[in-house]
């Protein structure tokens, strides 16, 4: 089996002999480059690969751009797609994964899920948001499709995690890049997490503040985590003690304007602001 960490979380991916070239170069790439394994002693999610042909599969020209069907049934997570079938078990810590051995798209998803499934466990969270470093510290811009984290990323003149995945949580709250979408970016590395920011399209630049009650809730829709509840119980936990230590705003803002000097400037003005909190029947009600 071949080691590997995404964002922390460990892995195995086999057997070793079944892995093709390319899907070596990519659990390579994927790899977390400065993290060593937490303990040899702790088993990593064990990950099988099966081989299919494109028979068996139906395999399409068009079909790398169709999402897979994501199913749940406890911790036990089906993904269907023309190109593969796979089965993650969180429970066991334990997947299989059907493909043709000819593409690397498949590995890539399933891994995704795996990471993603398995990091609310671990006091973290992954976001559909961009990550930027400013300085030593990171800011998280989330926000859904369409809301400009690519776009503000790409005039960032600040090194980038990812314009796409970030991970974040723990105590003190750290940003991480998730490696999936690194083109262009800064891989690697945990770094202080010192603000979150929603992005959102205006003719004006601004920058409101958001109290911890509003920014845990539009943070729940960019939580990138498999539909469980258990999974979902944890997520929001994290959510409400990441809010709770870091300030977060609401940034409109377009390309007349750059939005930079407002951000650095919010971050660098905020102190420790005791007292925040969110409230539990917010996060016990959000679970249903």
């Amino acid at each position: 089996m071949t080691a590997l960490t995404l964002a922390g979380v460990p892995l195995e991916v086999g057997p070793a002999a079944r892995l093709t070239g390319i899907e070596k170069r990519v659990l390579q790439e994927l790899s977390d480059k400065d993290s060593a394994r937490a303990s040899t002693t702790v088993r990593g999610f064990r990950l099988e690969l099966e081989d299919a042909t494109i028979d068996e599969l139906s395999v399409t020209a068009a079909s790398t751009s169709d999402p897979a069907t994501v199913t749940a049934d406890g911790g036990r997570i089906g993904l269907s797609h023309q190109m593969f079938q796979a089965v993650v078990d969180l429970t066991t810590g334990s997947g299989v994964l059907k493909r043709d051995p000819r593409t690397v798209f498949p590995l890539q998803v399933t891994l995704r899920v795996i990471m993603c499934g398995q990091l609310p466990a671990m006091g973290m969270v992954p976001l559909h948001a961009a990550g930027v470093l400013i300085g030593a510290d990171g800011v998280g811009l989330f926000g859904p499709s369409g809301a400009g984290k690519t776009t503000i990323a790409g005039v960032s003149p600040h090194p980038v995690l990812s314009d796409e995945l970030v991970v974040v949580g723990g105590s003190p709250p750290r940003i991480m890049s998730s490696s999936f979408f690194p083109a262009g970016c800064v891989t690697g590395g945990s770094h202080p997490l010192k603000g979150l920011v929603e992005l959102a399209r205006g003719t004006k630049l601004s920058m409101v503040p958001l109290d911890p009650t509003e920014a845990f809730r539009r943070l729940l829709n960019v939580l990138m985590i498999p539909h469980t509840k258990a999974l979902w119980r944890a997520s929001l936990q994290v959510l409400a003690g990441l809010v709770g230590e870091v300030p977060s705003w609401r940034l409109s803002w377009s390309l007349t304007h750059d939005p930079w000097p407002a951000v650095v400037s919010s971050l660098r003005s905020t102190g420790e602001s005791p007292g925040r909190s969110v409230s539990h029947e917010i996060v016990k009600g959000s679970c249903h």
